[in-house]
């Protein structure tokens, strides 16, 4: 590293906060172009999932048909009671444990209840 007077410049009459100014600007026009462009890229992708996720739910009561009415019903509850199933398995995947108790851990829980009651 130079030391100050090597650098050519007067390091007497410099002004080291003038350069601290300059630095911070740089960083809050760096941090504002970054926001900025996060902002410009994300709202398409807001827009895309908001009209995808209204898109999904069909409309029955607008059907004009008894018939198609009544058929979009049925596809409804069709897919709620698909959507249902699949949940319970999920749950049900989720409650079981990872390791059952074997026998040799029900037997030294009986132990250990034996040993220590309340101490």
């Amino acid at each position: 590293m130079q030391k100050p007077e090597e650098t050519g410049l007067d390091y007497r009459y410099s002004h080291p906060d003038q350069d601290s100014n300059r630095d911070r600007c740089e960083m809050k026009f760096v941090t504002c172009l970054t926001l900025g462009l996060l902002l410009v890229l994300s709202a398409p992708l807001a827009l895309i999932a908001s009209v995808s996720a209204h898109a999904a739910p069909e409309q029955c009561r607008m059907v004009p048909d008894k018939t198609e009415r009544e058929a979009c019903y049925q596809r409804q509850e069709a897919a709620r009671a698909v959507r249902q199933k699949q949940q319970a398995v999920r749950e049900a995947e989720q409650s079981k444990p990872l390791e059952p108790m074997t026998s040799d851990d029900v037997t030294l829980a009986r132990a250990m209840r034996g040993i220590c009651r309340g101490c």
